[in-house]
């Protein structure tokens, strides 16, 4: 009986390791410029299975490895856009990744033949996408261009090269704006044109801060907007109450038979 109980958590302990090594298979990686590259074998993320040369990994079948011949794959026949580097790679171009999930049919590494277009880092740090060059992998000479900027980016000096102006980031020339377009200021997050024309183009700026402290009638107060905000006073003995209101000061309405105020003087 011990004995059986022994291997029957033998068994147990088997089944959990197996199912650890299948689920890191399911999430390896392997993004390479060159299909050709894509390995042959990978004991720690496809225990026990290999793909024998010139065959390679091109595939992950719910943790089986899938192979095929990837040094036969040619690049989408058509341009593509990417302003994203895929798997940490900074060259432009078509990418693969060896062990994606595998996709409807053979080959199963292919993105079902549109394979992955990826930013180069020329392109990138001018805030510019990358357009893919058809027919070409990323390791191929002319396998990119840099194209249009990127969302939300515009070369605003017209220069051809560097996107330098991020809408809704960079700062505008007036205090607490940014550009809106090439041309005209927006109000920066959390700040407010009171006394313009909203969008912050007049000399000051955006001038009121959301939150920001302010004072009316000379009691501090919080900005909500372009409004000034006075906390409640309530009145206690021996302490003059001060706000600011357009409402009376001081009001009520009596639904009993009593007075509506009463007042003494216990000297008089």
């Amino acid at each position: 009986m011990l004995k059986a109980k022994s291997q029957l958590l033998i068994l147990t302990l088997s089944l959990l390791a197996s199912l650890a090594l299948a689920s890191s298979a399911v999430a390896a990686t392997q993004w390479v410029t060159n299909p050709a590259s894509c390995n042959h074998t990978d004991p720690p993320n496809f225990p026990g299975q290999n793909c024998i040369a010139p065959v390679n990994i091109c595939g992950d079948l719910g943790g089986i490895a899938q192979c095929h011949d990837t040094s036969t794959l040619s690049a989408p026949g058509v341009s593509a856009s990417s302003s994203i580097y895929n798997g940490g790679l900074t060259a432009g171009g078509y990418v693969v990744n060896c062990y994606v999930a595998a996709d409807g049919g053979d080959p199963y590494c292919d993105n079902s033949g549109n394979f992955w277009c990826n930013s180069d880092s020329s392109c990138y740090v001018q805030n510019r996408n990358t357009t893919c060059t058809a027919l070409k992998f990323a390791y191929q000479g002319g396998a990119f261009t840099c194209g249009t900027c990127m969302t939300n980016y515009a070369d605003c000096d017209a220069g051809g090269d560097t996107c330098e102006i991020h809408f809704g980031v960079t700062p505008y020339a007036n205090p607490h704006t940014t550009y809106a377009t090439c041309l005209t200021p927006q109000c920066a997050g959390g700040y407010t044109d009171c006394n313009g024309g909203g969008s912050g183009a007049d000399p000051d700026g955006c001038e009121v801060q959301n939150g920001g402290a302010c004072t009316l009638g000379g009691l501090p107060g919080t900005y909500v907007g372009c409004t000034c905000i006075v906390p409640k006073s309530n009145f206690q003995t021996g302490t003059l109450s001060s706000y600011a209101t357009v409402d009376p000061l001081l009001w009520g309405r009596q639904y009993g038979a009593g007075d509506l105020i009463s007042f003494g003087n216990a000297s008089a």
